[in-house]
């Protein structure tokens, strides 16, 4: 068993269902090495209503947190239309996030632009609703930033 395996089945040991029955759940985070231009990596973990739990991530060799974190929400959700599911209630420690997705606050930088737009377009597949958690409240924190950095420097060096 390769070591991305290994990961992913503890996650889904640590991370049982905290879906309610009607709708799935997601967590969603990005991580920069160091900002900006620092390795991003973003991950999210969605807890479907039939109890199923999935963990996703990906990375790439430079950005900015914002950007690791715009990806992480394109990902959940992309991965929630390959999956069928309609409505899904995404949780983040990425208050940027929770405040341009929800209209509070627009979006201004042009490099995050496109990735807005990307989700903006998602939403007509997805009905998604976002909101904000204290990091230390997301079941990925603990260790999971951790590991996928690990996994980021083996994939990427």
């Amino acid at each position: 068993m390769d070591y991305k395996q290994r990961f992913i089945e503890r996650k889904l040991q640590q991370n049982k269902v905290i879906a309610t029955p009607s709708k799935t759940v997601a967590f969603v985070t990005g991580h920069c090495t160091h900002n900006p231009g620092g390795l991003l990596l973003w991950y999210c973990v969605i807890y479907r209503d039939n109890g199923e739990t999935l963990v996703c991530f990906d990375h790439y060799e430079s950005g900015t947190l914002n950007e690791a974190e715009y990806l992480g929400v394109l990902l959940c959700m992309e991965k929630c239309i390959e999956l069928g599911i309609k409505e899904i209630d995404i949780k983040t420690n990425s208050q940027t996030i929770v405040n341009v997705l929800n209209g509070v606050w627009k979006c201004k930088a042009e490099h995050i632009k496109p990735l807005f737009k990307s989700v903006q377009e998602l939403r007509k597949s997805v009905d998604i609703k976002i909101s904000w958690i204290p990091t230390a409240e997301m079941p990925t924190h603990k260790d999971g930033q951790k590991e996928l950095y690990k996994l980021k420097k083996q994939y990427c060096v």
